[in-house]
């Protein structure tokens, strides 16, 4: 698996595919893909470590990208407009993320039938219009999220049966209110981050191997 900045941007790869399997919500089928990033905010330690805020946000609306012209159609991509409902912790000079923003989100696969399967990490979840998270919030040219969601319902985070992390474990079955306790307590990696404002040799330097 390979992850890499380039041009000042996060990207996120797909490395490989488990496959289209049942949704665990519903009665669509979904894609179900293994992701890697960068650097994984797996922790209440990652997360204060690398990330500019940690945020609670709602999915207001989303959209399909145009696909190239005269491309085969394999992945269609998608942006999603979020609001901020709640910020739970700030890195001190970090800059405020708007109260709302539009931001990238794994969108759909064109199957042998040229239908759009929704696409979502095989250990994550998909954000959905209406639904609301718990996210780490980095600036890398524009605010965008690290893909590590955690479902809040009815003021609790609420994390999938796939989803395993450390932060997982951390956080789920809290209220927003302990949550935001937990990565205030949390203590930052020293010599490192945030991601934002850090080079590839600075990355190396922690142990993160840039492509």
């Amino acid at each position: 698996m390979r992850s890499r900045i380039i041009a000042g941007a996060l990207l996120f790869v797909v490395a490989a595919t488990s496959g289209c399997t049942a949704s665990e919500d519903s009665s669509s089928d979904v894609y179900l893909y293994e992701a890697g990033s960068l650097v994984e905010l797996d922790s209440a330690s990652a997360a204060v470590t690398w990330s500019d805020t940690l945020v609670v946000f709602t999915v207001e609306s989303e959209r399909a990208l145009s696909d190239a012209p005269g491309e085969e159609k394999v992945m269609t991509g998608r942006r999603v407009s979020v609001r901020i409902d709640d910020v739970l912790w700030k890195r001190a000079g970090a800059g405020q993320p708007p109260m709302s923003f539009e931001a990238q989100a794994p969108g759909w696969y064109h199957d042998d039938d040229d239908q759009m399967i929704p696409m979502r990490a095989e250990d994550g979840v998909r954000l959905e219009v209406g639904k609301t998270y718990l996210a780490a919030v980095i600036f890398i040219d524009s605010w965008g999220f690290d893909g590590n969601y955690l479902e809040v319902v009815d003021g609790v985070v609420t994390a999938a049966p796939q989803q395993e992390s450390l932060l997982t474990t951390q956080l789920d079955g809290k209220t927003v209110e302990e949550a935001a306790k937990v990565i205030a307590a949390a203590r930052a990696e020293p010599g490192a981050g945030p991601l934002g404002g850090t080079t590839a040799d600075q990355l190396e330097s922690v142990g993160v191997s840039v492509g």
